[in-house]
């Protein structure tokens, strides 16, 4: 119970603690202070911890802010304020209710840390956060989300196109090598022409000794990776996995063993 008293107290004109900021609008005075009092009080430290939950969104928003010293003594100006009017909140004269609606409508706007307009980093805000920022400074019906969905939206295409654009340089090395127009086979020795000479003198037995040893031989062929072809690899940018995945298929194709690692690269 003594909890809730002190809260309540605390709470002067404020609806009750938050426990995170909002991440899709910037926060208000009246936010900044609910979320400091969250922490159950105005220390130092609480102060830096609240600060930099509302630098973090502001970054959200992409819009630059002003230093952080800047924004701890307005913060403290703003507890400053609040402070004496709570000490007075018992007086309810009609100087005191007229201070106490004015400060209400300054905790009601925006928390404005925003770099100032005329420095580089401002010139140069996109024309959609310049919007945003206008609309949090006065009707705040702007969310966050709406651009976030863009930007993700955005770099989503942007993966898609990429890895299309990667499938089909992929594609055409591939096709180029099946059709052999830079390939070389290494032939393991002349021992496969000898077998084939004689098979036809052979028995069965002998011919199929000899045919295994014809396969083995065959088997022993490995896909070559000329400077041409590593050149043209290279050319359309496909990496040594990729690469390895490209000539493994083409060696299998052929009956052959896939080329070395060191090979391709």
């Amino acid at each position: 119970m003594a909890r809730s008293t002190r809260r309540q107290t605390e709470l002067f004109l404020l609806a009750q603690p938050l426990e995170a900021l909002s991440q899709i609008v910037l926060p208000t005075g009246e936010d900044v202070l609910r979320r400091l009092f969250c922490h159950g009080s105005n220390s130092k430290d609480n102060r830096k911890a609240v600060i930099d939950e509302v630098v973090r969104v502001w970054e959200r928003a992409h819009i630059p802010v002003v230093p952080l010293l800047s924004i701890m003594k307005k913060l403290e100006t703003l507890v400053g304020k609040y402070e004496v009017r709570k000490k007075a909140k018992n007086r309810q004269s009609e100087g005191d209710k007229v201070s106490d609606a004015l400060l209400h409508g300054h905790l009601a706007s925006l928390f404005d840390i925003a770099a100032p307009a005329t420095s580089s980093s401002m010139t140069h805000l996109k024309q959609k956060d310049k919007d945003f920022l206008d609309d949090q400074r006065g009707q705040r019906k702007m969310v966050m989300s709406t651009f976030d969905k863009e930007s993700m939206a955005k770099e989503s295409r942007k993966h898609e196109r990429l890895a299309a654009e990667r499938r089909r340089k992929e594609k055409e090395l591939a096709e180029t090598l099946e059709r052999g127009e830079m390939i070389e086979l290494v032939t393991g020795s002349s021992a496969t022409a000898e077998c084939a000479d004689s098979s036809t003198s052979s028995s069965d037995t002998n011919s199929s000794a000899r045919g295994s040893a014809a396969a083995s031989a065959f088997r022993s062929k490995r896909l070559k990776i000329t400077k041409e072809v590593a050149a043209a690899a290279d050319r359309v940018k496909l990496t040594s996995r990729g690469a390895h995945h490209v000539f493994s298929a083409i060696a299998a194709d052929q009956g052959v063993l896939s080329p070395s690692t060191s090979s391709i690269r």
